[in-house]
């Protein structure tokens, strides 16, 4: 029975008569768009990925009532157009972009409701890991685009004159990056032994920031051909 007709026969609105059943976990026969909503099977795949390792990054995930929302905001475009399309892939939806300014410059954000996505994506680490070892090299770049940074640094000493290429990884989580290091090895893509470890999040609640660093030119090639980046500015050309 329709929930209009219950509404009558009991004398209140539809839509308490659909929080009701929602409450009770009943769902509904016939319509797709009734409460709760079912949750579609999302398989494994490379642009899954991608967006694991971009939201364990960048990402907010929010669950307010009915509403899974998922929500992206970034200052480069080519990082979020790339979460748009693999969010495209995955759910055969696409969400809109919107040029935010913010003082002196633009901030890119992305917002939808998806419940499948987002009882995927708000897995533990741990449960997801199935899905990182399959496509490793995807994980990598999300997670690199969200959280990572590439640097070129020109150093002189005396009549000698040389460039320096660093590749590094930063996040407060250490879980997160023994997770990429024991990915990067995998991938014969050896770090540094250790961590750097400074002072991130500038707000009321500052945390020890872990920075995970790849040195070596040789090492830094391979990870740019094999991983790289969406973003261009984080696009090294090593000469090894």
């Amino acid at each position: 029975m329709p929930s209009k007709e219950v509404s009558l026969l009991l004398g209140v609105s539809a839509k308490a008569v659909r929080n009701k059943a929602s409450s009770l976990g009943v769902v509904a026969a016939q319509r797709n768009w009734s409460f709760p909503r079912p949750i579609r099977t999302i398989n494994p795949s490379q642009n899954l990925s991608y967006l694991i390792g971009a939201f364990k990054g960048d990402g907010s995930l929010c669950r307010y009532r009915h509403q899974y929302q998922l929500s992206f905001s970034v200052k480069d475009l080519e990082f979020i157009e790339a979460v748009q399309k693999a969010i495209a892939e995955v759910t055969s939806k696409v969400p809109k972009i919107f040029r935010i300014r913010n003082g002196n410059f633009s901030l890119y954000k992305l917002v939808m409701s998806n419940k499948s996505l987002f009882t995927v994506l708000n897995q533990s680490l741990t449960d997801l890991k199935c899905i990182i070892e399959m496509y490793p090299t995807d994980f990598l770049r999300g997670f690199f685009d969200a959280e990572g940074t590439a640097v070129t640094q020109i150093r002189h000493k005396r009549s000698w004159c040389w460039t320096d290429y660093r590749v590094s990884f930063y996040n407060t989580k250490k879980e997160l990056l023994d997770l990429v290091r024991e990915l990067l090895i995998k991938l014969n893509i050896n770090p540094a032994p250790k961590y750097y470890v400074t002072i991130g999040n500038l707000g009321k609640t500052r945390q020890p920031c872990y920075v995970l660093s790849i040195y070596k030119r040789k090492v830094i090639a391979r990870f740019m051909k094999l991983v790289g980046s969406s973003i261009p500015r984080k696009r090294l050309f090593v000469d090894v």
